[in-house]
């Protein structure tokens, strides 16, 4: 997927490679590392957690915490939160205005009919629908 954005008044264009499995290992993280080249890898990661009892909100921000950000924005629906957030020692980020920036998303989404919560996690950006 290729993407753009502006930033400073210039745009720059991002490559995004998709790799797809039911486990992640170190083996999987060094075939990425030796195969994928540029100056800026970013990672989205998907999956479900069995517990739809759990508050959507206290997930979020328990993920953000986890991540070590500061919640930015967010967006806030009857079953689906999104928040961006920055974790200031991480040296990409992307900007959200004149004051802030981001380099964390997470998407948390209660599955209709099922005890699941899908979660996805981006950096610094979801890239995919969530």
């Amino acid at each position: 997927m290729i993407t753009s954005y502006e930033d400073r008044n210039k745009y720059k264009v991002n490559i995004t490679y998709q790799v797809v499995g039911d486990e992640w290992n170190s083996d999987i993280m060094n075939e990425i590392s030796s195969n994928i080249k540029g100056s800026s890898i970013f990672y989205m990661i998907q999956g479900s957690i069995e517990d739809n009892n759990k508050n959507l909100q206290d997930l979020a921000q328990d993920l953000v915490r986890d991540f070590s950000g500061e919640v930015k924005e967010g967006v806030e629906e009857d079953q689906f939160i999104s928040v961006s957030a920055y974790n200031p020692r991480w040296d990409l980020s992307l900007p959200l205005n004149q004051n802030d920036k981001m380099n964390l998303q997470i998407g948390v989404r209660s599955v209709p009919y099922s005890d699941n919560v899908d979660v996805t996690i981006g950096t610094p950006i979801i890239t995919v629908e969530h």
